[in-house]
């Protein structure tokens, strides 16, 4: 009975003991902890227009110790030309396990309009240089809270909308009912990539008067900063729109003209349809 008890007790003491030698080695581990890795990914546009790029950074955060930690969120500064321009704070937490990895996804907008009234020299630009900075919090045991910087640089296409060079009305026929009018368009493309004219749906006035209306809807091609042609026959009835514009047309008088139109084009990138 004596033996017994004597070996309950021996074996108690050897769990005692091999459940101290996990602890201390477990407190041992995280006395040795690494810092989490972040690599940042070079900007992906997703989309893209005439107003704004959307695009996301990707940060792989790899965590190299044996037990778990969590990042509790970040901050971050999207540097444009070295100036300041986007600033963000994210709270979401994430928790990454003993040796392994995860992405986090941070989409951002780039206003085209007002990043050009804030730094105006990037419209003399195909290209423009960014420098994404963030300061990643993550908590970690027996160690608590830690900082760990990324900073990530690259450079993002500028896009710039297809302009007017020049504009011409020219007379092609004329006779007492109405007449035949030409407007040729010489549009410009300053982009470093194609584009191409799909639809142009107009409104064509003369001294303030609306005087024709209509949609064209032949492609053109503008190739990259290359500019094109583009006319628009235009038929004008002077019974419809009054002795005024038989007056301007024939009797030598001053005449102003004035274009307004939307233009839908496509493009050679394909995140800018």
């Amino acid at each position: 009975m004596r033996d017994s008890n004597i070996g309950k007790a021996a074996h108690a003491l050897l769990i005692v003991g091999l459940l101290g030698m996990t602890g201390c080695e477990t407190i041992e581990s995280m006395t040795k902890s690494k810092l989490p890795t972040v690599k940042a990914s070079d900007a992906k546009i997703a989309a893209a227009n005439f107003s704004a790029i959307d695009f996301l950074i990707d940060l792989e955060i790899q965590n190299p110790n044996t037990f778990g930690l969590a990042l509790s969120g970040f901050d971050y500064d999207l540097q444009i030309n070295n100036d300041s321009f986007l600033t963000g704070v994210k709270s979401d937490s994430l928790r990454l396990e003993a040796n392994q990895s995860s992405t986090v996804a941070i989409p951002m907008s780039l206003p085209l309009q007002e990043l050009a009234t804030k730094i105006p020299d990037i419209l003399k630009q195909d290209n423009f240089d960014y420098a994404f900075a963030a300061q990643l919090q993550f908590n970690m045991p027996l160690v608590g809270k830690i900082n760990v910087p990324i900073r990530k640089t690259g450079t993002l296409p500028v896009i710039r909308p297809p302009r007017i060079k020049d504009l011409k009305l020219a007379k092609k026929a004329i006779n007492l009912t109405g007449a035949d009018l030409e407007l040729n368009l010489n549009i410009e493309n300053p982009n470093n990539f194609d584009l191409q004219m799909k639809q142009f749906q107009y409104s064509f006035m003369g001294n303030d008067q609306s005087w024709a209306s209509g949609t064209t809807s032949d492609p053109v091609a503008l190739s990259k900063k290359g500019d094109a042609s583009l006319s628009i026959p235009i038929r004008l009835n002077f019974l419809a729109i009054g002795k005024t514009a038989f007056q301007l047309l024939t009797g030598g008088k001053e005449f102003s003209s004035k274009l307004k139109g939307n233009l839908t084009v496509d493009s050679s990138l394909k995140y800018l349809p």
